[in-house]
């Protein structure tokens, strides 16, 4: 079945609205969505108002934050119709490293689906990341040693198990997904195509990445 993805984005309530405050999530990721289903709450200098959906399908994502406060037209979320509402790990690796505007830039392709996959599922383990981008366990070390030295991912044990260990996402990976939201949501979700100001954000914040992989006598296990 095909899909359609409708963007969810700040809507502008009035000549004078510029930006507004996600008060709170009306509605959870993976909840069936109808039109006139009230899914997010926004709040404005005047107003607070919920926002509406439009279409019927499936709240794939919720992108922002409560508590944040967005330019109109920010992408707050993503609405499917048709298909699956969950996006596959491993499509969303696929995507990003195909990217070729990523290996322009001097980015090893499968950083950026690493810290993605590991950013949203962590802590998780080596294992848990082959089984859900479709990369073989071995592979991934060297990948994983790039984003460690880069500072955006951490390895710790496993409380529950000592003998494993675990990557999660560090602060300044976080920071750094939250900076580079937008352009990485267009590849994710299919919203567009990246532009020079995309692609700066993303040269700018994944910098550590680079230098990290430029340093890293491995080989390249993605190509």
């Amino acid at each position: 079945m095909s899909r359609t993805i409708h963007p969810i984005t700040m809507p502008k309530w009035g000549l004078a609205m510029t930006e507004g405050l996600l008060a709170a999530w009306t509605a959870e990721e993976g909840a069936r969505i109808e039109p006139g289903t009230e899914i997010v709450d926004i709040e404005t200098s005047k107003i607070t108002n919920a926002l509406e959906s439009t279409v019927a399908g499936t709240l794939r994502r919720r992108v922002a934050e409560e508590g944040q406060t967005l330019p109109v037209g920010a992408l707050l979320g993503v609405v499917v119709e048709g298909g699956e509402g969950g996006e596959p790990p491993k499509l969303v690796h696929e995507r990003l490293a195909a990217e070729p505007w990523i290996a322009d830039l001097g980015f090893r392709p499968g950083c950026i689906g690493v810290m993605e996959c590991i950013a949203r599922f962590e802590p998780i383990s080596q294992k848990a990341i082959s089984d859900a981008i479709g990369v073989d366990p071995s592979d991934l070390v060297g990948v994983v040693d790039i984003l460690e030295r880069a500072g955006f991912v951490e390895r710790r044990r496993d409380e529950h198990d000592r003998r494993r260990i675990l990557a999660a996402i560090t602060p300044a990976g976080r920071q750094v997904a939250a900076e580079a939201t937008e352009p990485l949501n267009k590849i994710q979700f299919g919203l567009g195509a990246l532009d020079e100001v995309d692609a700066a954000i993303v040269n700018r914040v994944l910098r550590p990445v680079r230098a990290a992989d430029m340093a890293d006598d491995v080989l390249d296990p993605w190509h």
